[in-house]
């Protein structure tokens, strides 16, 4: 993961952890009900899910804008497998 962000022109800052944050706050944003959000994240309590989404919120206004672009172009490719990947998530 550290190798595809820095090919992508990131900081080293990012992990796979990043995936799981941002992935969560993805589908808070995609209107997923935080009870699917505990299961699918396997919180137990409602209150810890909101707080680590509210984080993964924060992180996203302050990295956006951070990026060029022509990197917000190529990651929008990269990451339009999303949809996908969350629709077969959520037949599992």
């Amino acid at each position: 993961f550290k190798r595809a962000c820095k090919a992508f022109g990131l900081e080293p800052v990012w992990t796979s952890h990043s995936l799981r944050r941002g992935g969560a706050t993805q589908l808070l944003i995609n209107q997923w009900s935080i009870e699917n959000l505990m299961e699918f994240g396997r919180w137990e309590s409602a209150t810890s899910a909101k707080l680590y989404l509210r984080r993964g919120e924060v992180a996203l206004l302050l990295c956006r804008g951070d990026f060029s672009e022509e990197l917000e172009q190529r990651l929008a490719v990269v990451s339009s497998i999303g949809a996908q990947v969350f629709r077969l998530a959520s037949s599992i």
